[in-house]
């Protein structure tokens, strides 16, 4: 699948990894919505409100034009095209940033589905990020 290329840690590529969180399950309920907006997420990541909407929806048509678009319920995205998406955000912080804004938006509904978890694991397992998923105890 072709997607188009952003450089490293642009805005766009962490914008993308973030787009592909919250349409894991096939759309982006109004909670989740409500919740990029409070959190002003796409701003944190260096987007305004225009950039935002083309890097999801050129993301989206990249998945449409895909040979083997696989849209149902939920976002069955290959796992090379997910590894591409996640390869494109190289810094430790920003992974780490754009990991805690997906995990707070696919949550903002009060459930996480299938298709979200998978990306979920996915970019977890990708950049090694396992430590981060611990919260230690309240004293």
């Amino acid at each position: 699948m072709a997607l188009r290329v952003y450089p490293d840690n642009s805005p766009e590529a962490a914008g993308r990894v973030l787009a592909l969180a919250l349409l894991a399950d096939g759309e982006l309920c109004d909670a989740e919505g409500r919740m990029l907006q409070t959190l002003e997420a796409a701003t944190l990541l260096g987007l305004d409100a225009a950039s935002w909407r083309a890097v999801v929806s050129g993301f989206a048509d990249d998945l449409a034009a895909s040979r083997a678009p696989r849209w149902a319920h939920a976002c069955q995205v290959d796992p090379w095209t997910m590894a591409a998406v996640f390869d494109a955000v190289t810094s430790t912080t920003l992974r780490r940033q754009v990991l805690r804004l997906c995990a707070v938006l696919v949550e903002a509904d009060g459930r996480i589905d299938a298709g979200e978890s998978l990306v979920l694991t996915a970019v977890v397992e990708h950049w090694g990020l396992q430590s981060e998923l611990i919260q230690p105890e309240p004293a």
